[in-house]
């Protein structure tokens, strides 16, 4: 079988707990690798079934809760980052007179100042993604 892999990508926080709860009763991973995220736990990936795999972002230096837009730099992450006198909300229920949400930063902030990104804290991230894909090349190949 040549089955490419199929990779979930989930934020690293409490959202995805019950992601995180689907695949934990519904993995038949490979006992040597821990199969149980939680936001604590830092793998590289969890084998979920055959092809499938979860994918966390990971932890930075000063915290373990993380989301995508924590793999930016500091200095571009999105509580630093006002749209007129807007500041980012990280919840999905908020008062956009005030606040403003994931869409508007990638759209209003990331790609607007494209050129301008630094892009270097995505490499954990990207590191995860290709030994997630790595390990299934080797399943794939013993098959």
């Amino acid at each position: 079988s040549s089955e490419q892999p199929i990779i979930l990508l989930t934020d690293n926080d409490a959202g995805a707990k019950k992601v995180f709860n689907a695949v934990k009763h519904n993995s038949i991973s490979n006992p040597t690798i821990n199969s149980n995220p939680t936001i604590n736990s830092n793998h590289d990936f969890y084998p979920v079934n055959n092809n499938l795999f979860l994918v966390k972002t990971p932890h930075i230096p000063s915290k373990k809760d993380t989301t995508i837009e924590d793999m930016f730099d500091p200095f571009q992450r999105c509580e630093n980052q006002l749209l007129g006198t807007r500041t980012f909300a990280r919840s999905n229920d908020f008062d956009q007179s005030e606040f403003y949400g994931k869409p508007e930063y990638a759209e209003k902030v990331i790609a607007k100042n494209f050129a301008q990104v630094n892009f270097d804290g995505f490499k954990p991230l990207l590191d995860r993604l290709v030994n997630a894909i790595n390990h299934n090349v080797k399943i794939v190949s013993h098959i």
